[in-house]
C-alpha cells in the first residue's frame, strides 16, 4: 500500500501600506503525487524428459495493492485572491500479474495446471482539495 499526505496552506502576504494580508500568495509546481505500485506471482512446474509429469496443482494467488493520496492546498489572500497553477495533480497506477504454468515436452508425460485460484484487488483513491480565498 501506498499512502501520499499533502498539506500546503499560504496565507498570502501582507501590505505594509494598507496593513492587510491583501496580496494573495502563489503556489506553483507543488503538492503533486505520483503513485506506483508493481505485484506479480508466478508458479511453474516443467518437465523435458521422458515418461515423466509436470503438474504445478493446487495453488492460490493472491495481489492486494492500494494507491492512497490526499492532497489539501488553499491560497489565501483577502483583497487580491492568489494564483494555484500546476499543483494538486494526482497520477496513480497499479499493475498485477498472476501466472501459472505446467510444461512437459516428453512422449507419454503429462502437464497439469487444475484447481488454481488467482486473486487481484486494487483499489486507486484520491481526494483532493483545492481552494483559492
Amino acid at each position: 500500500m501506498a499512502v501520499a499526505s499533502v498539506d500546503i496552506h499560504n496565507g498570502g502576504s501582507h501590505d505594509k501600506k494598507s496593513g492587510h494580508h491583501d496580496k494573495g500568495g502563489s503556489i506553483k509546481d507543488s503538492g503533486n503525487v505520483i503513485q506506483s505500485l508493481d505485484q506479480s506471482n508466478y508458479t511453474s512446474a516443467s518437465n523435458s524428459g521422458s515418461g515423466g509429469s509436470a503438474m504445478a496443482d493446487d495453488n492460490s494467488q493472491s495481489n492486494n495493492a492500494a494507491n492512497i493520496a490526499s492532497v489539501d492546498i488553499h491560497n489565501h489572500g483577502e483583497y487580491h485572491g492568489g494564483k494555484i497553477k500546476d499543483s494538486g495533480n494526482v497520477a496513480q497506477l497499479l499493475a498485477q500479474a498472476n501466472s501459472i504454468n505446467a510444461t512437459n515436452t516428453s512422449s507419454g508425460g503429462s502437464a497439469s495446471a487444475d484447481f488454481n485460484t488467482q486473486n487481484n484487488t486494487a483499489i486507486n483513491f484520491a481526494d483532493a482539495h483545492i481552494g483559492n480565498h
